[in-house]
């Protein structure tokens, strides 16, 4: 169970301008009113997913993909994108990796009259060790806290190559990583020793996300999963929350949207009769507060 992302925290985000944080279990449940940051704490996971599996590069974030449809248009104003009282112009995602063994913190910005999405910041951390990552910093500033023996692997190089070899901090997809550069006959050639992305490239790539289960599909920009596949009886949810579990049992990590109370005591019925582990489970209401912010509150089912 300590495989794969444990944990996700959003900040600045939509309705989320207070830091939210789910624990994500192999069978994750999110319910809540509409407008209460279900949605909200999903969507910078989704385009980071959907960023990695597209077949070009999109950018630091790709916002329209088969994950969630949100438009440029939609994103043309800083006050869609953000929570409407903040002033930093951007968001911060947070992942954990293994119950906090390693963790990735990006801040992406959105400023006003730029129409892409920036990251301005990577904090990895790796058993204790903390490496942040700006995007304009120098050669001299990176190698002051390059793990020793990556800065020996680039004097090598340096030697092999017999041409100077810089660090600098790159972009790939929604990650800033530290890469060794050569340029040779007017082209930089990039090298990489170790990539402290790979282990949430891996994760958000298997991550199984459901969507918005309720009895109408009245988002088109988001893929929605509806209960209108399901009928909308309790045995039929019953059958859904074991499909779901036996999905859980078999190594898939799942996240469900939801608005039925039905799947959720499905899934209760399940944890009761002994076929579904408690630790498995995680059942996180977000509720909207009367300043227009989000809370969470995580429970066993």
């Amino acid at each position: 169970m300590a495989e794969g992302i444990t944990a996700i925290s959003v900040r600045g985000y939509r309705s989320l301008a207070v830091e939210c944080m789910v624990e994500v279990h192999p069978l994750t449940i999110l319910t809540g009113p509409n407008g209460s940051g279900k949605s909200s704490i999903m969507e910078p996971l989704m385009m980071m997913k959907q960023t990695l599996e597209a077949s070009f590069d999109p950018g630091p974030l790709q916002i329209f993909g088969p994950n969630i449809r949100s438009s440029r248009q939609e994103f043309s104003r800083q006050d869609q994108f953000l929570f409407r009282r903040c002033h930093a112009g951007s968001f911060t995602v947070r992942l954990e990796y293994g119950f906090g063994a390693s963790t990735l913190e990006e801040t992406f910005a959105f400023r006003p009259g730029i129409q892409d999405i920036t990251i301005e910041k990577a904090v990895y951390t790796d058993m204790g060790e903390v490496t942040t990552l700006c995007k304009d910093m120098t050669h001299d500033h990176l190698a002051s806290f390059m793990p020793r023996w990556q800065e020996e692997n680039r004097r090598i190089l340096e030697d092999n190559l017999g041409r100077p070899v810089q660090w600098t901090v790159a972009r790939e997809r929604c990650f800033l990583l530290p890469k060794a550069v050569s340029g040779s006959q007017g082209e930089d050639q990039h090298f990489s020793f170790s990539l402290p992305s790979e282990p949430f490239d891996l994760a958000l790539r298997r991550l199984i996300h459901v969507p918005a289960l309720r009895g109408r599909e009245d988002r088109p920009r988001r893929a929605v999963l509806s209960d209108q596949f399901f009928p909308g009886n309790a045995e039929a949810q019953a059958a859904l929350a074991r499909v779901m579990a036996e999905a859980a049992g078999r190594g898939a990590r799942i996240i469900v949207e939801t608005h039925s109370g039905s799947l959720i005591d499905g899934v209760r019925a399940l944890v009761a009769g002994g076929m579904l582990a408690t630790e498995m489970t995680r059942l996180c209401h977000f509720k909207k507060m009367g300043d227009g912010t989000s809370k969470v509150i995580s429970s066993s089912p």
